[in-house]
């Protein structure tokens, strides 16, 4: 079984175990709010280019 490249990467990180939310900061920028390796919150901008680019197309 094959999975998808991340998403993006975080050197610290080790697993995501969920993402709480969502924040929208523009038309094409928003920052999600995301637990790492069980204990605490970290924040990641992500940018809808990003995104589209990383999808199977």
């Amino acid at each position: 079984m094959s999975f998808p490249e991340p998403l993006f990467e975080d050197s610290a990180v080790e697993t995501i175990t969920f993402a709480s939310d969502f924040v929208q900061t523009s038309d094409t920028n928003g920052i999600l709010y995301a637990y790492v390796n069980d204990s605490f919150v970290r924040a990641y901008e992500l940018s809808k280019k990003g995104i589209i680019a990383w999808l199977p197309g």
